[in-house]
């Protein structure tokens, strides 16, 4: 039985900054992580948002552009793409938030700058944390 086969949820939830298009941002992925293929995603999951999906070793990718542009469109300097990994346990156990390792990883490639998205929920558990102290 493999972690992935478990009730072990792990994801890592990234902005990336892009290279000019959500396309040539796959493909900066695609070459620092040996064996990811992202495709576009034409399931409508993402709705109004282009993205990129792909699978790994169990693990689900996904780069997701800026609403109602297309893959090959040229972003503003200001923008930036939500990166995701997760595996897809409905019923997990256990949760492990991998977001640090992945940006590390990524940023020791020198290929993509990136940076943890923590959710509203982790902001306001944060936040609370802060008042506490």
């Amino acid at each position: 039985m493999s972690v992935f086969d478990s009730k072990i949820n792990i994801v890592a939830n990234l902005g990336v900054k892009p290279k000019q298009t959500l396309e040539k941002t796959a493909l900066a992925l695609e070459k620092i992580i040996p064996g990811l293929k992202l495709t576009i995603d034409n399931s409508g999951k993402h709705e109004h948002f282009p993205a990129f999906v792909g699978e790994l070793i169990g693990l689900e990718f996904s780069l997701v552009g800026e609403p109602y542009t297309s893959s090959k469109d040229v972003v503003g300097k200001d923008a930036y793409f939500d990166f995701t990994i997760h595996t897809n346990v409905r019923k997990a156990e256990k949760f492990y938030d991998v977001s640090e390792h992945i940006q590390a990883f990524l940023q020791e490639s020198g290929e993509i700058e990136s940076w943890i998205l923590k959710s509203e929920k982790q902001l306001e558990k944060e936040e609370g944390e802060e008042k506490a102290d």
